[in-house]
């Protein structure tokens, strides 16, 4: 099943969080520079220079979106 089509994204049938910790920790997350790595492909993909504001806050969310991910394990 596809999870992004040109319609737009299609829902899943399954949960999007675990009930148990060793349910949360059986996924295998990225580590902190694989995810590092993969911020800095999807700002260098925004039609912005580096100091547009747009860009930096991209590159706050993201930041933020990390810290949140490595926090939840």
């Amino acid at each position: 099943m596809e999870l992004w089509s040109q319609d737009g994204p299609r829902l899943r049938e399954f949960p999007l969080t675990s009930d148990t910790p060793s349910e949360r920790q059986s996924v295998g997350l990225p580590t902190i520079s694989e995810l590092e790595i993969l911020r800095d492909r999807v700002l260098s993909e925004l039609k912005l220079g580096k100091q547009a504001t747009g860009y930096k806050t991209a590159q706050k969310i993201l930041n933020r979106f990390i810290s949140e991910l490595i926090g939840s394990v």
